[in-house]
């Protein structure tokens, strides 16, 4: 597959997917244009293909030149293209609304692609029916031609001397055999400006972090790394107008991407401010029903609460730090856990004994039997309900 040259709006992706796939290149931009506004997938995918796919007429493709250190202005559009798609796509991480419209466009699309396909088998066979009506296919790719001689440009050179490659072995030299390689023309200075990408994006990255530090921690850390990346992007393309760009830069851009995406999955409960609560309540009627923190240690004792005879549920919650909860062992505890990513100590149950995991996405339950002597055991049951996401979980007893 390689991109059109004539039949082009951008950068003549669905243009070459059309003449590859023998169907109207309209198809593609439609589809391609519903994923780009409803999820930026669309970019991406757009983004990608222009990136890893050559132009009608030529042999290497624009990640083979940047690889190669040759900069173009095709690939770096190609490579914001799909850094704004990657973008767009991070900011619809974690919404609850499922939106089939983007699947329903592109069941449409694969109908009508499936429908032109038929149209043109249809016309083919009528032609090949009426040859004197027959049409000379236009824009045909080239007739294959025999390999190139040994001894030409290697193939991670891609091309002359004079294109400006950073590395890659020589084509030859006066060590060997055969007339010595031509002097290689003086390369003209680096710029300095390449290495001042990284530390200028750690401080605006650093910057825009502390001015949201007030808000949750994924939405600061999302701020941070968003305006990281965007210094990075502009500094590639004025690397690509003015200095070279270097490997160390695209590096640096997928992994600022991929700490987005992390701190995007990060839930909005957790804060960026360390809190300490100690919950204890005299009896049944001072519980709460749901005891809440978001980051820092709580404590909740439950020592001092009788059931009466009943079933009491407590629900406690800490989204990250540690949560410790004190139970009284005269009364039936059952206790329900549920962890994401964190350490969890309970107590010996029933069937059970004594243990301190390391667990991830981890849910359990546990019945504590009293331990006091019988005369001051007391009828009843705490049925407790306890989360973390990241952190310490611990129950005592």
């Amino acid at each position: 597959m390689r991109r059109s040259r004539q039949h082009r709006v951008i950068g003549g992706v669905c243009g070459g997917l059309g003449r590859y796939f023998d169907v109207d290149p309209v198809l593609f931009r439609i589809v391609l244009g519903v994923l780009a506004v409803t999820g930026g997938l669309g970019l991406l995918v757009y983004g990608v293909v222009w990136l890893f796919s050559p132009e009608h007429g030529e042999e290497h493709n624009e990640g083979h030149r940047m690889l190669s250190g040759q900069v173009g202005g095709q690939g770096m559009a190609a490579v914001l293209t799909a850094l704004s798609g990657c973008a767009v796509f991070l900011t619809t991480i974690g919404r609850d609304s499922e939106d089939p419209f983007p699947l329903l466009v592109t069941a449409a699309v694969l109908g009508g692609t499936y429908w032109s396909r038929r149209r043109r088998r249809e016309v083919a066979q009528a032609m090949a029916a009426d040859p004197g009506g027959a049409a000379t296919v236009t824009d045909a790719p080239p007739a294959a031609g025999p390999p190139p001689a040994p001894g030409g440009p290697s193939w991670w050179r891609g091309g002359t001397e004079e294109s400006g490659y950073l590395w890659g072995p020589d084509d030859g030299g006066t060590d060997t055999a055969g007339p010595a390689s031509p002097p290689r023309p003086p390369r003209e200075p680096r710029s300095p400006l390449p290495w001042l990408i990284g530390p200028v994006a750690l401080v605006v990255g650093t910057v825009a972090t502390s001015l949201s530090w007030s808000r949750p921690l994924g939405t600061a850390l999302q701020i941070g790394l968003a305006c990281a990346l965007a210094v990075i992007g502009v500094g590639l393309v004025v690397s690509a107008r003015y200095g070279r760009v270097r490997w160390g830069t695209m590096v640096l851009a997928l992994v600022v991407g991929g700490l987005l995406v992390c701190a995007s999955a990060l839930p909005k409960s957790i804060g960026t401010e360390w809190h300490t609560q100690v919950w204890r309540p005299a009896g049944v009627a001072q519980l709460q029903p749901r005891y809440e923190l978001g980051t820092g240690a709580a404590t909740l004792d439950l020592t001092g609460v009788d059931p009466g005879g009943r079933t009491v549920r407590v629900d406690a919650e800490v989204s990250a730090g540690r949560l410790r909860v004190r139970v009284p062992d005269t009364v039936r505890v059952e206790v329900s856990t549920r962890t994401d990513v964190g350490v969890v100590r309970l107590p010996a149950g029933r069937g059970s004994h004594e243990d301190v995991d390391v667990v991830v996405n981890d849910r359990r339950n546990t019945v504590l039997v009293p331990t006091a002597p019988v005369g001051e055991r007391k009828d009843g049951t705490l049925r407790l309900w306890l989360r973390i996401d990241v952190g310490y979980l611990e129950v005592i007893r």
